[in-house]
């Protein structure tokens, strides 16, 4: 991949993002995606179950129902893993009462934001945050939240297959590590 050169930039006037190349966006979350919560506890996970079911750690759970059918971006609102569990998922799932799905994406593909998400929200909102932890994570707090991302939806797809690729080269690069450990 060819990185591209960014020579003319705008200010975007929100501090901590500051500057970005001219021809993208800077956009609160409440208006590229909807947010919505699930209407499960932990306790309704069933081993073997048909669907995913995510709840507020990185562990995917099953069970045997699902409520959302498509492309979400769930987010640990509470415990220890509020903003910063995260899980990009497509297809039939269900999730906890305390897991937000951002999804119905507007102007971004899904997995982008999936990746700025997890990689920027935590460090916002802790910067924000006058205590050490953030216990919970409130729907303002990430309605207000600001995504910034090319315009083209083509560049979007060009940074996700990145990210992607080197993602997956990691994830084989820590398995190989785990094998021989074994050994």
């Amino acid at each position: 991949m060819i990185v591209k050169r960014y020579i003319d930039l705008k200010n975007t006037e929100i501090e901590l993002v500051g500057q970005i190349p001219a021809d993208w966006s800077a956009i609160k979350v409440r208006f590229i995606c909807d947010i919505t919560t699930g209407d499960k506890d932990t306790i309704n996970r069933i081993d073997n179950g048909k669907y995913p079911f995510y709840v507020r750690s990185p562990i995917v759970e099953r069970i045997d129902t699902y409520s959302f059918d498509g492309e979400g971006v769930l987010m640990a609102g509470d415990g220890v893993g509020a903003g910063r569990v995260f899980h990009y998922a497509t297809g039939k799932f269900d999730y906890h009462q305390r897991v937000y799905n951002l999804h119905n994406f507007r102007k971004v593909i899904g997995r982008y934001f999936f990746y700025f998400m997890q990689e920027n929200f935590y460090k916002e909102i802790e910067r924000s945050n006058a205590k050490s932890t953030v216990d919970s994570i409130r729907l303002n707090m990430i309605k207000a939240f600001v995504v910034t991302f090319p315009v083209s939806l083509n560049e979007q797809k060009e940074i996700v297959d990145y990210l992607d690729r080197r993602t997956a080269d990691i994830d084989g690069l820590l398995a190989d590590l785990a094998r021989q450990a074994e050994i």
